[in-house]
């Protein structure tokens, strides 16, 4: 049984066939030794052969990635696993893949047999997690490593611009302090295929697949707004001071000259050269809130967050960042893969600087 969607879209995109599925959890030998074969379309013991939907939400912090597995288990097959057991997700489509390193949070039992698993990664520690914990004269990265550390979170997160004072409150989750300190240094949080918390430069290039208009483009959605206004940034004080000596005015940074002028404080940050790097980057945020867009693809599951689509012979060509991705793969409607995106070039950072983003 082959999906009728990707019947249709095979007659016109090169390389394009069914989907497949890998399923595992515990030491059952990893995603390369289990059946490729989407449930439906039958395969080898395991839980996979009897996926009848997926989908598999991804993003940057602060929000939580996540995946829904609806199945009925064929006979004979894996046995289901216990709530906390770790295991992988993977989804391919030719010779393109995503993994989804992920433990098992919730098991949901239906009346005809099926199960309903509900699968997570790290992000969701870091979102349940509160601390209350201060830190000074440490570099940025580390302060992200120190509270991956507190809920137990692997990460490759290290280094950076080192911030005089921070402190991590318990208001809000480990996930949201992750996602500030991260954005204070020009950076975007996110979770890896190999399931580890890493950074990456928002101004980066970073991994590009081209896409061409109808190249398996289904549905897309490309806007222009105005920039959302000028920014004051507010930092803590100047470089040096003294104990018995009360600090100097704090450094400032501002940009944009739409108005309305909004003040925007970061007192982690003192130096002027710090909160200047800040405003940079909130910089760059503006220029993604200020040209957003989405798209449905009949292809692609390794376009995933961070990825840039090199976009060709649409209303508006050139590099768009994927901020988000839903993978998503039932009987009715096939494989489909929602990203929403920003402009990635240089003129979308210049756009102006945005207050709302912390």
């Amino acid at each position: 049984m082959v999906f009728g969607l990707l019947d249709r879209d095979a007659e016109t995109t090169p390389g394009l066939t069914a989907p497949g599925i890998t399923l595992s959890f515990g030491g059952g030998g990893g995603l390369g030794a289990l059946a490729p074969d989407v449930g439906p379309f039958g395969g080898g013991p395991g839980l996979e052969t009897g996926v009848l939907s997926l989908e598999l939400t991804r993003g940057f912090a602060p929000f939580v990635d996540w995946a829904e597995v609806h199945l009925q288990p064929p006979p004979g097959a894996d046995p289901l696993p216990q709530l906390g057991e770790a295991g992988s997700l993977g989804v391919s489509l030719g010779d393109r893949s995503v993994t989804f390193p992920c433990t098992l949070d919730s098991l949901e039992h239906h009346s005809d047999g099926s199960v309903r698993l509900g699968l997570g990664n790290g992000a969701r520690l870091l979102a349940q997690a509160r601390v209350s914990t201060a830190y000074a004269d440490t570099a940025t990265g580390d302060i992200i490593a120190a509270l991956c550390a507190e809920a137990g979170v692997d990460t490759t997160a290290g280094g950076g611009p080192s911030l005089p004072r921070y402190f991590a409150d318990g208001g809000v989750s480990v996930l949201d302090h992750i996602a500030r300190l991260a954005a204070s240094m020009g950076r975007l949080a996110r979770f890896s295929d190999q399931g580890r918390l890493e950074l990456i430069d928002d101004a980066s290039a970073g991994e590009e697949i081209p896409v061409a208009a109808g190249d398996a483009i289904l549905s897309s959605r490309l806007t222009e707004r105005r920039p959302a206004g000028a920014i004051r940034v507010t930092g803590a004080g100047a470089n040096e001071w003294h104990w018995l000596r009360k600090d100097a005015s704090p450094n400032q940074a501002s940009g944009g000259a739409a108005p309305p002028l909004r003040d925007s404080t970061a007192p982690w940050l003192r130096s002027a050269d710090a909160i200047e790097s800040f405003a940079q980057a909130r910089g760059r945020a503006s220029g993604r809130d200020s040209a957003p867009g989405e798209m449905l693809l009949a292809a692609y599951p390794d376009a995933q967050p961070g990825v840039i689509l090199a976009l060709s012979g649409t209303a508006r060509d050139g590099p768009w960042r994927i901020l988000s991705s839903t993978v998503c793969i039932n009987s009715r409607s096939g494989f489909s893969n929602h990203v929403t995106l920003a402009r990635a070039d240089a003129d979308a950072g210049a756009l102006g600087l945005l207050g709302g983003l912390l």
